[in-house]
């Protein structure tokens, strides 16, 4: 049984994605990792790209319970006979990676929801060379932490303001 990416569970993806040495080694402080995410009541809205940085930064109990149970809800997936997707890097950047790779193709999703541009998503182009250097950090990180079953979800969940005139 595989479950659904869009059922799969994220907590631990806070770990992963925003708070492992390898962000480090891209140039990035944890300060500015843990300002890139928003707070705990509105980190669905950071996950599908429409904000960054709303009431955050995340506290780091915070991070470090979500871990915990993110670990357990694997465990008892796997448990269960079922095959968890884990999320991949899907390019959601902090603006910040500009400065530490100023040649990184990153681009703005603008605005949204009446949020003001301070809280805008940013994107690296997949095209670009540090988006594989990320990718491979993260799913190193990602299985290091929590093993692999080898099915990985990628998607924004926001679509730019182009693709929204045809959907």
């Amino acid at each position: 049984m595989t479950i659904s990416e869009g059922m799969t569970d994220r907590r631990g993806q806070l770990f992963v994605s925003g708070l492992t040495e390898e962000d480090y080694v891209l140039g990035l402080t944890e300060q500015q990792t843990r300002e890139f995410f928003s707070g705990p009541a509105h980190l669905p809205w950071h996950r599908m790209a429409n904000i960054d940085h709303w009431q955050g930064p995340l506290p780091m109990s915070y991070v470090d319970h979500q871990l915990v149970l993110q670990k357990k809800i694997l465990e008892r997936q796997r448990q269960l006979g079922m095959t968890p997707v884990l999320p991949a890097f899907a390019g959601h950047v902090p603006l910040e990676l500009k400065d530490v790779h100023p040649e990184a193709n990153v681009k703005p999703l603008g605005e949204w929801a009446g949020f003001s541009k301070e809280y805008a998503t940013y994107f690296l182009d997949p095209l670009d060379p540090l988006f594989s250097k990320i990718q491979k950090a993260y799913l190193t990180e990602q299985t290091r932490e929590f093993g692999t079953d080898h099915i990985y979800g990628i998607a924004s969940r926001r679509r730019s303001p182009g693709m929204a005139a045809r959907t």
